[in-house]
């Protein structure tokens, strides 16, 4: 688990999980990445999608339409 915050992250969606304190669980996932440039554009792809609905402008747009 990252950081206490795997609720940003879909495992092997938009990012990659791993156990805490498991530096080689970490070495393995840097590996497949190195080995698997397409991977690497998916999550960034995935990533993204998911970082542009936290923008201020796209949640105040939504917190207006619940509350008005």
């Amino acid at each position: 688990m990252l950081g206490g915050m795997p609720y940003l992250i879909t495992d092997k969606e938009d990012g990659l999980l791993i156990d805490a304190g498991n530096e080689h669980q970490m070495l393995d996932k840097i590996d497949e990445l190195i080995e698997n440039s397409n991977e690497v554009r998916r999550l960034t792809r995935n990533a993204r999608k998911k970082v542009e609905t936290y923008d201020w402008e796209v949640v105040k747009k939504s917190w207006c339409q619940i509350l008005i």
